[in-house]
């Protein structure tokens, strides 16, 4: 795999983990692994990441979707959303921001790695 740089914005500690050594074992360096979206951006402006792979739901005043939408607007360069909320409404806020992989908890993580390859 190419040496792609993945921040991680999950509020799922062991998620999170699981995402990170997975990541890391398939040549990913992993820039960040973080819980919420203050944190998130402040990660995504000084590493500059290939992927983020961001939660819809996140601890604190903002959420995943309004954070991607922050960074969008700051050329990332590709996002995933990763959830487990697949309902309507939460799809439907996504999609707003344009045809973003959409991954379900928990992760198939042959999906992802071939989202993240592509």
């Amino acid at each position: 795999m190419n040496d792609k740089k993945v921040l991680i914005v999950e509020d799922e500690k062991i998620t999170a983990l699981f995402i990170e050594h997975f990541l890391s074992s398939k040549g990913c360096e992993i820039v960040g692994s973080v819980t919420n979206a203050l944190d998130a951006l402040k990660t995504f402006e000084s590493a500059q990441p290939d992927i983020v792979l961001m939660d819809v739901i996140l601890h604190g005043e903002a959420n995943g979707i309004q954070c991607a939408e922050q960074m969008l607007s700051q050329n990332l360069k590709k996002l995933i959303f990763i959830t487990s909320n697949s309902d309507a409404k939460t799809r439907e806020s996504a999609s707003r921001l344009g045809d973003y992989p959409y991954l379900i908890k928990p992760l198939d993580m042959k999906k992802l790695l071939d989202l993240i390859q592509n």
